[in-house]
């Protein structure tokens, strides 16, 4: 993948509408909104559990939701301090500051998440503020 070949708006939108449809929770760029992104996932990550969900269901809610996720903090405050989408070298867009030295993605922290190999059930904003803490944006 390319970084002109990921279509943010439209993954943002896909993410949105899932939210409703699947929750019945309205999402909004806000940092608020991590935590609703949070819930589905645990939600999914239940349904996979029972074998309703398989990987590649899990992909196609990770990559929107996760891509939604990272705009959130990148309109927060993370586009401020250099952050920007990139994508790695296995193809996946990931969240990068400008020295490339700190880089993650949402996506795979949600497919993680999702698919039971986060085993620290590590919240977006959790992460997102300790984020901040790092670069002296919040104390």
């Amino acid at each position: 993948m390319k970084i002109e070949d990921f279509n943010i708006e439209e993954l943002c939108d896909k993410a949105m509408s899932m939210c409703k449809q699947m929750a019945n929770i309205d999402v909004h760029y806000n940092i608020d909104s991590l935590e609703s992104i949070d819930a589905i996932a645990v939600q999914v990550s239940q349904l996979k559990d029972k074998g309703l969900v398989n990987t590649d269901v899990a992909l196609n809610i990770a990559l929107p939701l996760g891509t939604f996720a990272g705009e959130i903090m990148l309109k927060d405050k993370l586009t401020e301090l250099g952050y920007k989408w990139q994508i790695n070298e296995a193809g996946l867009p990931i969240i990068s500051d400008r020295t490339h030295l700190n880089a993650f993605s949402p996506v795979s922290m949600l497919l993680a998440k999702i698919t039971g190999e986060d085993t620290e059930d590590r919240s977006l904003k959790a992460f997102y503020d300790v984020l901040l803490i790092m670069n002296g944006k919040i104390s």
